[in-house]
């Protein structure tokens, strides 16, 4: 029975942290605001805004968070800087916490500390993979190199890209141009 007890107060000391870090939490807001959409509470955040989760925190200019469905909607300037190696700005965001996806609109600026940095207007980061995917054109670039097409993703674990339809790649020694 003691036996039985540890192994439970053990398996509720690691995974009750885990569960716990599943939600975004707002961290500040200049401003907060109840509010309802289609019959679903929301809070409009003004100001200064910072969210976070486990080691990603995101900052935008304004918000409406969904806290029950885990889920934020933001304007303005975003930036998201997840651990020390991945920092993100855009326009334009929604954020699914439950299922850890950024889908990043307008400016979209994705830079893997000291190794690439991708542009586009519309990205979807799924944080889970650490992968980033981009579908209406992009461009990496890295210390040497300038890809761009259409469509591409890159691996943020493994720093492997793959890039389809129009590719172009340009570095001081050639140009490679792809489908």
């Amino acid at each position: 029975m003691k036996v039985r007890l540890l192994i439970f107060i053990a398996l509720i000391s690691v995974v009750a942290p885990a569960l716990g870090q599943r939600r975004v939490k707002l961290k500040k807001a200049d401003n907060l605001y109840g509010s309802i959409k289609d019959g679903q509470r929301y809070d409009r955040l003004i100001g200064n805004v910072v969210f976070v989760q486990n080691n990603t925190t995101i900052y935008c200019d304004s918000a409406h968070f969904f806290k029950s469905d885990n889920r934020v909607e933001a304007f303005g300037k975003i930036h998201i800087i997840e651990g020390d190696s991945v920092d993100v700005t855009s326009n334009g965001l929604s954020y699914d916490g439950n299922d850890r996806i950024a889908h990043l609109r307008k400016n979209v600026v994705f830079t893997k500390l000291g190794l690439a940095t991708l542009y586009t207007d519309f990205l979807d980061y799924y944080r889970n993979k650490n992968e980033a995917r981009y579908f209406n054109g992009g461009k990496l670039v890295d210390s040497t190199n300038v890809l761009t097409s259409i469509k591409g993703y890159y691996d943020v674990n493994t720093n492997m890209a793959s890039f389809k339809r129009d590719v172009v790649g340009v570095n001081d020694e050639y140009t490679l141009n792809s489908d």
